[in-house]
Formats: C-alpha cells, structure tokens, sequence
C-alpha cells in the first residue's frame, strides 16, 4: 500500500498576504515589521511618525516612538488627579511606589521598543537607567500635568514626607531600587518608607534653579542613602544629619548589598 499523503498546513483564509507561501520563511524581519503588518491588514491606526502601537495600550503608549511617547497613568497611580506638594523637598517617595514604577518597567520596556536615546540601543528593564527613565516614563508621564513625577502619583503629601534623603548616580533603576529594598529591609521599613530622590521630586518641566532644594531635603530627613551600585558594597548610609537633630551623634558606616 502507499504511504499516506502528509496532511497540508492549514492555511488562514484571506490572511492578506501574512502567512507564509511555499517555500518563504514564516514571518520574515523583526517582531516589529510584523505586528507593523498586522495592523495594517487590521486596518489600526499607526502615529503620524511611523510608531507601532501597542496590542495592550493602544490609546496610552506608543511603542519605539520617544517623542510621542504616552504613560498608561492608571498603571502607575492610585488615584486620579494631581496631588499638589508646594516644597520639592517634601516631595519623597515611597517604597510602594518604586516598586509599582519598576513593574511597569518590566511590563513596558521590551514590548514597546524602549531604546536608550543617546546611542539607540535597545533596552532591556535591567540596562534602563535614570536619563533613559526621565525620557520613556518621567516626562511623557507629567506632559500633560507638568508637575513631578511624586506629585502625580501621590495620595496626600502626609505620605510622602522623605525620611531618608537617596545620593546617586544614573545608573541602573533597578539596581538603584534594590538598594533601596535592602536598607529599608535591613532597618525593617515597610513599603511606605519614603526616600527623597531629585529625579522624582523635582518638576522636569520647570527650570532647575539652584534654590537649595538638596539642603532642605537634608534637614527634613533622618539620614542619607548613598547608593553606589551593585556590587560587594552597594550603598553607605550616614544617619542623623537633619537639623532638628544637629546634636546627635551621626553614623557612618557601609551596609552590603546580599544580591
């Protein structure tokens, strides 16, 4: 008897030209080039500079398009609305509120393209650092509302009261927020622990003047997090240095990071 015939690859109908023919590699070019095609032959709108859209986001984020880039808000508040912090140096943040902001990281940064503006390479939510942050989430995030980051996402400013004030480089968000995981863990801090860093306090709307911002961050805070990086020491601490505490006997020292 002769061998049965291999059964056929089922074939979509009228898939407009997406399936592969006879012989062509299935879906050739990048992820990009084919979800390009597929909105097309959906018929879904792509923004006026050529950005793909996201499936998930559609309304709210534009992928691989820094300029026209769009913040899911919801994703990142717990309430509607502006909460209005007058002193940027009352202006910490949580915690909770890091923790929330790397999740969106992690769920946005590959699957829209992110790509570090500087040298276009693309992004991975290890390598985003702080400039790369201000550029994909901080900015797009405040357009509309120009205020800081900290005042978008806030509840009430009781809660944002700074408790340590964060010294630090541009380096990994990620590992900057580990950090920041191991000395609140260490000192056993909750997630509503509030750290003062400038990137999230100051307006990036508003011209920077040199107002003394730091020094009043310092004096409402208990200490300073000094974090270095990732590595055999990945931040000093110095405690005691507010100036309602001027008398005390501060603490310098190390703490390890347990990565």
């Amino acid at each position: 008897p002769e061998p049965p015939e291999a059964a056929e690859t089922p074939r979509p109908v009228d898939d407009g030209g997406l399936w592969p023919e006879d012989g062509e590699t299935a879906f050739p070019g990048t992820a990009e080039a084919f979800f390009q095609a597929a909105l097309e032959d959906s018929g879904a709108s792509v923004s006026s500079s050529g950005g793909l859209l996201t499936a998930r986001t559609d309304v709210d984020s534009t992928a691989n398009d820094l300029a026209n880039a769009r913040i899911d808000i919801i994703e990142l508040q717990d309430r509607a609305g502006v909460c209005t912090i007058a002193k940027p140096e009352l202006r910490g943040i949580t915690l909770r509120q890091l923790r929330r902001l790397m999740h969106y990281i992690e769920e946005h940064c590959v699957r829209e393209f992110w790509y570090d503006p500087e040298t276009g390479a693309p992004l991975t939510p290890e390598t985003v650092d702080l400039f790369c942050l201000v550029e994909w989430v901080l900015k797009p995030a405040t357009r509309d509302s120009q205020c800081s980051y900290v005042e978008l996402i806030a509840e009430k400013p009781s809660t944002q009261i700074p408790r340590w004030y964060v010294s630090h480089g541009h380096g990994s968000v990620l590992e900057f927020f580990e950090c920041l995981c191991e000395h609140a863990s260490r000192h056993g801090f909750s997630d509503d622990v509030a750290y003062w860093v400038d990137s999230y306090a100051q307006n990036p709307w508003e011209e920077q003047r040199n107002e003394g911002t730091w020094e009043k961050a310092l004096a409402v805070s208990q200490g300073t997090v000094q974090v270095i990086g990732n590595g055999p020491v990945a931040y000093l601490e110095v405690g005691s240095h507010s100036l309602a505490d001027v008398d005390g006997d501060p603490f310098y020292g190390f703490r390890p990071f347990r990565g």
